[in-house]
Formats: structure tokens, sequence, C-alpha cells
């Protein structure tokens, strides 16, 4: 075992150098304001401009097949949100009004024109959601790719399971105590097979920034790990709020598309857990 970790450490090692040294960031480095940047990388000509923002753990190179024949048509922005990517890492991690706020700041930015097509995979589809919410006149349809519902992440309270959603934030501290050290559980960085059919340059990158992600997550302190839990919580109560509403999306035009099979590589209806959907 210690020889096949071993192995594992130098070929990730050398997919992190093949990486940095072969595949240069797409798109442009965009400051949205305080030495913040962002990524964003736009192509094609059309209208309405199609936003591509990626899911929990994901990054906007994930589109690297898709994007590139939705361009043929359309004009294609793939975004990557704060600490993700090859944008940096400020604020707390998935604050989805900070997602929302740094979307809109980097389109104006980058003089991208509305309104949107917003595709959302996964955790990506609650910013879209949110940003219709704060933004509906940007926005001129929705594309949510195995988007989460709000509804269906739960936790243990009082040792029984409950939708996040539903806690007040007194019941969801009390599910969720402070944090007194860093997260000690976090994922190895790893190609999952649904991330194999682009070319093997571009599986590389994606194992590459997965490396990077996850060691900004080992990096991340008990202040950090409560702010998410925080913001996390905040945003599916808002959502669930939203929701409530008699017709919550107005008449925007919507598609919701599900692979329609769950296994390990797909996100789960309902999830459990402690410390939030993507750490």
């Amino acid at each position: 075992m210690k020889f096949a970790s071993g192995l594992l450490i130098a070929f990730l090692g050398a997919v992190s150098a093949h990486a940095a040294d072969c595949f240069p960031p797409p798109g442009k480095l965009i400051d949205i304001g305080g030495g913040h940047r962002i990524r964003l990388n736009c192509s094609g000509k059309g209208a309405p401009t199609v936003i591509l923002i990626p899911g929990a753990s994901s990054f906007s190179i994930d589109f690297a097949l898709v994007q590139p024949a939705l361009a043929r048509s359309a004009r294609v922005c793939a975004f990557d949100r704060a600490s993700h990517g090859w944008s940096d890492s400020f604020g707390v991690a998935d604050d989805a009004e900070q997602v929302v706020r740094d979307l809109r700041d980097v389109l104006s930015k980058a003089r991208e024109r509305g309104p949107y097509l917003l595709v959302g995979q996964s955790m990506g589809s609650r910013f879209a959601r949110l940003y219709y919410a704060r933004h509906a006149s940007d926005v001129a349809g929705m594309v949510l790719v195995d988007g989460e519902h709000e509804d269906g992440l739960f936790v243990l309270a009082d040792g029984k399971p409950a939708p996040i959603s539903s806690l007040s934030d007194a019941q969801f501290v009390a599910a969720n105590p402070p944090a007194s050290a860093p997260p000690q559980q976090v994922p190895d960085a790893r190609l999952d097979p649904a991330y194999r059919k682009p070319p093997e340059r571009l599986q590389q990158v994606h194992v590459w920034l997965l490396m990077r992600f996850f060691d900004n997550m080992r990096g991340a302190s008990a202040a950090d790990v409560d702010a998410f839990r925080k913001a996390n919580h905040a945003a599916l109560v808002m959502l669930h709020q939203i929701d409530a509403a008699e017709h919550p999306l107005g008449d925007v035009p919507l598609i919701v598309l599900s692979a329609g099979k769950n296994d390990s590589n797909l996100a789960p209806t309902t999830r459990y857990t402690s410390f939030g959907p993507t750490w």
C-alpha cells in the first residue's frame, strides 16, 4: 500500500507540473474590485449570452466539451467563482449572495451584455436561481443540470433527519456545533469516471485544479468552517422562502435536465451533511 501511495503522489505531482506548464488559464482574470480577481472564459457570438455555472468542487474547465458546441451559435461564458478554478480565494467559500454579486460584477466588468441564459450544474443551480431572484430583468432563461433542491439536503436534528432549509438559525447551530479545529476529512484529488470523456490533457488539468482546491480546504480555519456552514444554511433557507411563492420563477423559460440515474458520480437527491455539500 505504501508503494502504491508513493506512485499516486508522484503521479499527482507530475500532473500538477504538466498542467501548469501546458495549459495556461483560459479566458481572463478580471479584477472586480479590491484586488479580487474572477476567471471568466467567453467565446462565440449570439444572444442571449449563455452563462455556465459549475457545481460543487467543479470548475469552468469541466464545460470544455459543452462550451465549444454552444459557441457555434451563441456567446458563452464559463465562470469560476471565488476559491474555484483559477479565480482568487476571498470572502466565504460558496456564499450564494457573494457568488451572485461576483458574477454580476465580472459580467459588467467584462462588458458581457444581458439578458443571460443561466446554466447551473448541481450546486450551480442554487446560484442561478438566486441570481434570478436578485436580478430577474437580467435573466432570459434558465437551464438546471442535475440541479440540487434546497429541501433535499439534510442534517440530523434531535436524532432525526431534517431538511437544512427548514431549520431556524438556533436549530441549525444546535445540529452543527461551532468547529473547534479545521476540517479533518478532506477528499483526495482523483479523476472520477464522469470526467474521463475530455482529452487526457484536460483530465490532468481537472485533477490539478482539484489538488489546489482541496489544499485550500485543508488550510481552512475553524472560523472558515463556521462561516461556510452559516452561509450554506442561509442560502438554503432563502431559496426555500423564494420557492414558497406561487410563481417563484415568473414566466422565465426553464429547462431541467437530469441524468435519471443516481450513483457516486451524480449529485444525490437527498444528502446528509454536517459541513455542507461542498466541503
